[in-house]
């Protein structure tokens, strides 16, 4: 599978880890996991093309991809910690 590439990828090795051992797990949802890479995708973009141009001239469509990636990261975070609280 290879060195995780986010936080939670990271968090659900641990946690899968914990499981096997037969220890309470909280295993980060895969949707979850995935926005977080959708996120890091989109931020990276970014700031290759800011690195490229100058800060704040990438394209208004990318910096749009960036808040809604972000509000769909934080919205299934906020729903995941609530379910294991």
């Amino acid at each position: 599978e290879g060195s995780p590439e986010t936080y939670l990828e990271f968090l659900a090795i641990i946690e899968k880890h914990r499981k096997a051992q037969g220890k309470e797990a909280k295993i980060p949802p895969p949707e979850l996991i995935e926005a977080g890479k959708a996120l890091k995708e989109v931020e990276a973009k970014v700031a290759e093309i800011e690195e490229k141009k100058g800060k704040g001239k990438a394209d208004a469509a990318l910096y749009k991809a960036v808040s809604d990636a972000t509000y769909r990261y934080k919205q299934l975070l906020a729903q995941w910690q609530a379910k294991k609280d």
